[in-house]
């Protein structure tokens, strides 16, 4: 076995090596509309950061509720909808995911499973920031 670069003060544990940090704004646009039946639209944004392959770990906040940063790659947003002028608030799922080496994207999904009525979303901003770590014993 390797040995470390560095180790926790007073330790025998090897600590991890901070890397890279980096924050990733996610705009899903007012007006947007989603098809009846099953129609679906997805909004994306990506950053490149850090070492490859790099350990990562994000907090998330939307604008719809600012100030509330939520730990994790994944975050349950409110989705505010209009279906035909009738308002409604739905749920949401934000994903943060690497898909390269050093490339990360936040993306957005949203269905609109509506039979008959189209949707329209009235916008918010997610943003996430992002934190790479690398192994001690690299």
């Amino acid at each position: 076995m390797t040995k470390p670069k560095q180790f926790i003060l007073n330790s025998d544990y090897a600590s991890l090596k901070n890397d890279n940090k980096g924050r990733i704004t996610l705009v899903i646009p007012a007006g947007a509309v989603i098809p009846a039946n099953g129609g679906s639209v997805t909004w994306s944004s990506e950053i490149d950061i850090g070492t490859r392959n790099a350990t990562m770990r994000t907090q998330m906040e939307s604008s719809l509720y600012p100030g509330q940063w939520t730990p994790g790659n994944m975050r349950v947003i409110d989705m505010n909808m209009n279906y035909s002028g009738t308002p409604s608030v739905e749920s949401g799922l934000v994903s943060v995911i690497r898909v390269s080496p050093t490339r990360i994207r936040l993306y957005c999904t949203h269905f609109n499973f509506a039979p008959f009525n189209i949707s329209v979303i009235t916008g918010q901003t997610v943003t996430a920031d992002v934190i790479t770590f690398l192994s001690p014993f690299n």
